[in-house]
C-alpha cells in the first residue's frame, strides 16, 4: 500500500510491505516550492571596476558562487571579475531554491589611435588627435599637461596619453602612448619685415570716440572713410548684419553691460583695426590707424598663430554661443572673456609684434592719446568683470580638467557687501575635504589652485569632486575631475 503525507513545502512517499516501512523520498530528497531567485545589477563592468549584485532582500539564507572559486553568502556581493555568478537561497526551511545565473561582461574599449608626426623642432608645434566620435577624450603629458579635447597642440618632448568613453559606454578605455622625440631640425631665422606701414591698433574705446556724433567725434577718419571701415567690420560678424554699418558699429563699441557685449565690442575693435588696414581708407594724421591680418600672433588665450585667424575663430565662437548647438555644460562666460582678453590684448599691441608707439602701448592703459582724439580706456579688469545685477561671486571651469596633479581656477568677485568669499572642495557625499579660502576680496578676477589633497595634506581618490564657493546668499560651484 502507498501512503501520501502533504506539507508545506516537500511531499513523503512510503511504501509499507510486509510490514516493513521503507522511506522513498524523505526530507532530503525532498521538491522544493522555493522560486528561483532574481539576480539585479549592471551587467558589464569597466577594467579594474567594483560592482555590486543584489540576491532578494528578505530570504533567510544565502549561497553565491562565482569565478576564481568565489562563495558568499549575503545578499549582496561585491565583485571585481567578470563572468558567471550563481545564487541560491532559502526561506527558513529546509529546501534551497533552484540555482539562478548571472553574466557579468567585462567592457574594456581599446585604445585609442593616436594620430600625428613623432618629433618636434624647438621653438614649434605639432597636433597630436585621438579618433573622432568620442563622448569623452583624457589627454596626459609632460609637464602637468592635460587636455580634454580630439586634437592637442603641443611642443614639449617625452610620452603623452589618450583615454577615450564612446557615446553609450560608462567606461574609459587603457591610456593609449605616444612618444614624441626631439627633431633634428635645422631652424632657419625668420626674414626681417620688409619696409612699410608700421601695424598701429587702437582699443575699442577710441574707435567708439570715431563714431561719436559731431561735434564731438574723433577727426580721424572723414565721415565716408568711416562708413567704409564700419562696413568692412560688418562683413567680419555673421551677428552683427547692420542695415546701418556706421551706426550699427557705434552701438557695439558703446555697449558694455554683459560678458557677451563686451566680447562683441572687443571683436568688433580688432576687426576695425584690420579694415583701415585692409581698406587703406584716407586719414587726417601722418600716425596711420590699423593692424595687418596676417601679424603673426601669440597669446596664452588662443590657439590661432595670426590676427586674421583669431577674427575667424572668434566669429565662429561668437555665432555658435548664440546658437542652440553649443556642446551641454559649455562654460559660456569663461568662452566670453577669453575672447574679451584676446581681443582686449590685440588692441592694446600685445602678442603681435612691433607696433607704433602711441601711449596705447603703456601698461596698465588707462587713458589713449591721438591728437585732440583724447579717450578713457577700459582696462581689462573692467571688462572680464561680473557683469551688472548678477550673482557676487563667479567661478570658471577648471583648467586642466581633469586633472592629475593640480588644477587651477579663476573666479570672480563681484560686490559683495562687505561680505567674505568662501571656497572649498567637496566630494559626492556633499562633504567638504578641503578649505580652500576664507578672505574679504576685492571686486575683479582672482586665481586658486588645488593640489588634489584634503585638510590633511593626504592625496584623495580618483573622482567627481566640487569647487563649491559662497559670499551671503550667493552660492556657486564647478565641478572637477581627479584622474591620477
Amino acid at each position: 500500500m502507498i501512503r501520501v503525507n502533504g506539507g508545506a513545502r516537500c511531499i513523503r512517499l512510503l511504501l509499507i510491505t510486509a510490514g516493513t516501512l521503507i522511506v522513498l523520498a524523505g526530507e532530503a530528497a525532498a521538491q522544493c516550492q522555493e522560486p528561483t531567485p532574481t539576480i539585479s545589477g549592471p551587467s558589464a563592468m569597466c577594467s579594474g571596476q567594483i560592482v555590486e549584485l543584489f540576491g532578494p532582500f528578505d530570504m533567510t539564507e544565502y549561497l553565491w558562487g562565482g569565478p576564481s572559486g568565489f562563495t558568499a553568502s549575503t545578499s549582496s556581493i561585491s565583485v571585481s571579475e567578470p563572468g558567471t555568478y550563481t545564487l541560491s537561497v532559502r526561506n527558513g526551511g529546509t529546501c534551497w531554491s533552484p540555482t539562478a545565473q548571472f553574466g557579468l561582461s567585462l567592457d574594456a574599449p581599446t585604445p585609442p589611435v593616436i594620430t600625428g608626426v613623432d618629433s618636434v623642432c624647438a621653438n614649434q608645434t605639432v597636433e597630436l588627435c585621438g579618433p573622432s566620435g568620442m563622448a569623452e577624450y583624457i589627454w596626459f603629458g609632460p609637464g602637468g599637461f592635460a587636455d580634454a579635447t580630439q586634437c592637442v597642440t603641443v611642443s614639449e618632448t617625452g610620452t603623452y596619453t589618450l583615454a577615450t568613453r564612446m557615446e553609450g559606454s560608462a567606461c574609459y578605455s587603457n591610456d593609449r602612448e605616444f612618444v614624441l622625440r626631439q627633431g633634428s631640425c635645422t631652424v632657419e631665422p625668420p626674414p626681417p619685415p620688409p619696409p612699410g606701414r608700421p601695424s598701429c591698433p587702437m582699443p575699442a574705446s577710441w574707435w567708439s570716440r570715431q563714431c561719436w556724433p559731431a561735434p564731438n567725434a574723433g577727426t580721424r577718419f572723414t565721415g565716408s572713410g568711416l562708413t567704409t571701415v564700419a562696413a568692412c567690420v560688418d562683413g567680419h560678424g555673421t551677428l552683427f548684419q547692420w542695415a546701418d554699418p556706421r551706426y550699427g558699429l557705434n552701438r557695439v563699441l558703446s555697449d558694455r553691460h554683459g560678458l557677451r557685449d563686451r566680447a562683441l565690442r572687443q571683436f568688433a575693435a580688432v576687426a576695425a583695426n584690420v579694415c583701415a588696414w585692409t581698406s587703406e581708407v584716407p586719414q587726417s594724421r601722418s600716425l596711420l590707424v590699423g593692424l595687418d591680418p596676417a601679424r603673426s600672433l601669440s597669446l596664452e588665450s588662443t590657439t590661432a598663430t595670426t590676427v586674421g585667424a583669431w577674427l575667424t575663430q572668434a566669429d565662429a565662437d561668437l555665432t555658435m554661443l548664440d546658437s542652440r548647438n553649443r556642446p551641454r555644460r559649455y562654460d559660456a562666460r569663461k568662452a566670453y572673456r577669453r575672447i574679451i582678453r584676446t581681443g582686449w590684448a590685440i588692441n592694446h599691441g600685445f602678442g603681435v609684434g612691433s607696433v607704433c608707439e602711441t601711449s596705447a602701448r603703456t601698461v596698465p592703459v588707462v587713458r589713449v592719446a591721438d591728437d585732440e582724439d583724447d579717450v578713457e580706456d577700459e582696462t581689462l579688469e573692467d571688462e572680464v568683470s561680473i557683469e551688472t545685477g548678477m550673482a557676487a561671486l563667479e567661478i570658471e571651469a577648471a583648467a586642466p580638467n581633469p586633472f592629475r596633479n593640480t588644477t587651477r581656477f579663476v573666479y570672480y568677485v563681484g560686490d559683495t557687501g562687505g561680505q567674505a568669499v568662501e571656497l572649498g572642495i567637496y566630494d559626492i557625499t556633499g562633504r567638504r575635504i578641503r578649505k580652500l579660502l576664507t578672505a574679504n576680496l576685492p571686486s575683479g578676477p582672482h586665481e586658486i589652485s588645488w593640489d588634489g589633497r584634503d585638510d590633511n595634506g593626504r592625496g584623495v581618490n580618483n573622482g567627481v569632486y566640487f569647487v563649491n564657493g559662497r559670499v551671503g546668499p550667493d552660492r556657486v560651484s564647478s565641478t572637477l575631475t581627479l584622474l591620477k
